[in-house]
């Protein structure tokens, strides 16, 4: 699924929202700012370290499209909104209902910015602004603030030209062939509470259909969009790889619903209708080493353990994996 960008026919209104959000002796984050349009909000934050070292580089800091470079891992923040409604910036759409996606980051010296888009306009009233970063050994903080002065904001935004083509999106780029690193995910607090182990996003024709990966299990429908064949699309467009987060899929493999659950943490999942895979990716789990390709996943996903997180997920899918086609150009 595409992320949301600013419309480019739009003047934004700036929203003070300045104040820190997290900090230890050595880490200060804080936020800066947010530019509000009609369809959505650019939260920007800075950051700031006493170590030498920096905050590395832009993929340590950013999220979980870039690379991990220097040991680190990205920044996690998360938005619980008045409605109950949440945001975070983990990876699969499943974990970030409420549409939060990398808008631009730099990072040098000891000093790094992130701005974090935000797809729609948050209700009014408080919220709470979660964030943690394991890897700088940042622990989880929550902070209290207001979104009413967003709602109000929006009535001074500036359409230019409402007949003017949108933000063109930008498919994530790859510099190399490795996967794109994430954190080890918190054992405990909000963010543990809130990320979702099981592998594959959820197509968006299926979210509105969906109550969610929780206990219960409910499927998915039996119905699907035009082009599908056997609960599968046949192309990979806006498609990752499920093992490694590649953006270039080539294999497609339809899952039996009827042995796609399975339980980790005590609690139910189910796989969604289908698993795509990367050529390396496919080629390795044909070869049945399963521990090869957990290892390309731990570098992929949050995970805390390896059986549970990991293993199970892929024990599924393999008892429900229907076979693998090639998917169109």
């Amino acid at each position: 699924m595409l992320p949301w960008r600013p419309p480019l026919t739009e003047i934004p209104v700036r929203v003070s929202v300045a104040g820190v959000v997290n900090r230890t002796p050595d880490v200060v984050i804080w936020m800066n700012q947010a530019r509000v349009y009609t369809t959505g909000v650019v939260f920007g934050f800075e950051l700031r370290m006493r170590d030498a070292r920096g905050a590395g580089s832009v993929g340590s800091v950013a999220g979980f499209g870039g690379h991990q470079h220097d040991g680190g891992g990205p920044l996690l923040v998360g938005f619980e909104w008045s409605d109950g409604a949440t945001s975070t910036n983990l990876p699969e759409p499943h974990n970030n209902a409420g549409g939060l996606s990398l808008e631009g980051a730099s990072s040098g010296g000891s000093q790094a910015s992130l701005r974090l888009g935000l797809d729609h306009l948050p209700p009014p009233g408080p919220f709470q602004l979660i964030t943690a970063w394991p890897s700088r050994g940042l622990p989880e903080h929550i902070v209290t603030l207001d979104a009413t002065p967003l709602s109000h904001a929006v009535q001074a935004v500036e359409v230019l030209w409402d007949d003017a083509p949108g933000t063109p999106h930008q498919p994530p780029q790859q510099t190399d062939g490795r996967p794109p690193a994430v954190p080890t995910a918190p054992a405990v607090g909000w963010f543990a509470e809130h990320y979702d182990p099981s592998p594959l996003p959820l197509r968006a024709e299926h979210v509105a259909a969906r109550s969610g990966y929780s206990d219960g299990m409910t499927s998915l429908p039996r119905e699907y969009p035009a082009g599908w064949v056997d609960g599968a699309p046949t192309t990979g467009e806006g498609e990752l790889c499920s093992f490694c987060g590649g953006v270039y899929v080539d294999w497609v493999h339809p899952l039996d619903q009827d042995k796609t659950s399975y339980r980790a943490w005590g609690k139910g999942y189910t796989l969604p209708t289908y698993w795509m895979l990367c050529e390396r990716c496919e080629k390795t789990y044909r070869s049945g080493d399963d521990d090869a390709t957990i290892t390309v996943m731990k570098k992929y996903r949050l995970w805390n353990d390896v059986d549970e997180d990991l293993r199970k997920p892929l024990d599924t899918f393999r008892r429900a994996d229907k076979g693998s086609r090639p998917l169109a150009d």
